[in-house]
């Protein structure tokens, strides 16, 4: 057993900032600016940020704007 297991046993975690703005659609710099806002929560460990998967679902679900419907193809 790792030193991180006991941390992450419960909770799925997603360690790359990478993963985290192209799921979300945005850029490096604005990730970076959602970090120091507090609008996405993060823990740090060393120099990486780890981020909660449930918390990046919230954020896609808080900020989802569909595309209106118009009826034409």
């Amino acid at each position: 057993m790792n030193m991180y297991s006991l941390v992450f046993a419960d909770t799925q975690w997603c360690a790359v900032n990478e993963a985290v703005y192209r799921r979300l659609g945005i850029s490096k710099r604005t990730l970076q600016s959602y970090r120091d806002t507090g609008k996405i929560p993060f823990s740090m460990i060393g120099h990486k940020c780890y981020y909660k998967q449930s918390d990046i679902q919230t954020m896609l679900e808080r900020h989802y704007n569909p595309i209106p419907q118009t009826g034409k193809l």
